[in-house]
């Protein structure tokens, strides 16, 4: 069972990521009380939900509720990064299709190993199951990271702190 909950939790990281990174911009663009309201908004949201979707959908209705109270801080957070700043969410919206697309590509990949080289652990031994999941982080490690390097994701997103990588990267294939 504990499995199955993770599995429903993961992806609610990446909720918690992007409130991380929204509220980091709000600071900068020093309307960081909006962060202070959106966290209360979310909080409430998921306080509101957390019994009737637990009553729904058992443990993984805790998670629903989180992801819903985090998604509404994270829309509240964008759209005051909206009205102070002027920025167009057009790009950020594009960048965020695209990290959620390559997730999903890695996840795939993650699966297809999985399901090709589980059989040859035993998983209930904890070295096996380290070293099997340490294999499956790898693969998605790398595939989620030939992504971002083939389409410019990570020029856009660690700017001239990659470009001394990239160098490098390229005299060492000479």
């Amino acid at each position: 069972m504990g499995a199955e909950i993770l599995r429903a939790y993961a992806p609610v990281a990446i909720l918690f990521a992007l409130f991380t990174v929204t509220a980091a911009i709000l600071q900068g663009i020093n309307e960081q009380r909006f962060t202070v309201f959106s966290l209360l908004v979310g909080i409430l949201l998921k306080l509101a939900l957390n019994i009737p979707l637990i009553k729904l959908f058992q443990a993984e209705g805790a998670i629903y509720a989180t992801a819903i109270g985090y998604s509404s801080s994270i829309i509240i957070n964008l759209l005051v990064i909206k009205y102070y700043a002027n920025y167009s969410l057009r790009s950020i919206s594009r960048k965020i299709a695209q990290i959620l697309m390559f997730n999903v590509i890695m996840a795939v990949a993650v699966v297809s190993v999985y399901a090709f080289i589980s059989p040859l652990f035993h998983i209930e031994s904890k070295v096996q199951a380290t070293i099997l999941i340490g294999i499956c982080a790898v693969i998605g490690a790398a595939v989620y990271f030939v992504l971002s390097l083939r389409t410019g994701l990570t020029d856009v997103l660690l700017g001239s702190k990659f470009d001394r990588l990239k160098k490098k990267l390229q005299r060492s294939r000479a």
